[in-house]
């Protein structure tokens, strides 16, 4: 898992060097097609959006490699070092009594006790940080939601009133068509 870290973080290095390439060869395009520039443009554009695409590929790779030295690596490393600590005790347990130091077994099997809460602390962490930000997305979705419901809300009472209004100054307009004009 280590060596997938790294391989991975080397492959996202790879990609931002390449983004770099590609975003420098648009400074150079019209030169080296000078002799038809109208498609330059496009070309340039191309370049661009690989060149972003990469940045963004790098970006990811970079955060999953984290994940995985954060997260997955560390986990592997408890493990590790809980069957260590069992295989320990088991060899400790197979020693007569008189040749193991006071609080030698319990300080192997507090180990493992620390161990395996460790990684149970580890997972229920995990689940509750996916469930926050599930939920978090849930109520950044109900947010736009009600952003667009006050908005048309909004909108429709305005054309409701607005049409009231218009009403109200016909029915004026009819009211004062009696009013003498002078003619």
């Amino acid at each position: 898992m280590d060596r997938l870290v790294k391989r991975s973080d080397g492959v996202a290095a790879d990609h931002a060097r390449l983004a770099v390439s590609l975003a420098s060869l648009t400074e150079t395009s019209s030169d080296t097609y000078a002799t038809d520039t109208n498609d330059v443009p496009l070309l340039n554009d191309g370049l661009v959006a690989m060149s972003k695409h990469l940045r963004t590929t790098q970006t990811l790779m970079e955060d999953e490699s984290k994940a995985w030295d954060s997260g997955v690596l560390e986990d592997l490393k408890r493990q590790r070092d809980a069957l260590n600590n069992e295989t320990k005790l088991a060899g400790l347990r197979a020693k007569p009594e008189g040749l193991l130091k006071p609080g030698e077994v319990e300080k192997v099997v507090e180990a493992i006790i620390k161990d395996k809460e460790s990684i149970v602390d580890q997972h229920n962490r995990s689940v509750f940080v996916k469930e926050c930000i599930r939920d978090e997305l849930i109520y950044f979705q109900q947010t736009q939601y009600q952003v667009s419901r006050w908005n048309q809300d909004w909108a429709q009472e305005r054309v409701k009133y607005s049409e009231m209004l218009a009403d109200n100054w016909r029915r004026l307009l009819d009211e004062l068509e009696g009013m003498p004009l002078g003619d």
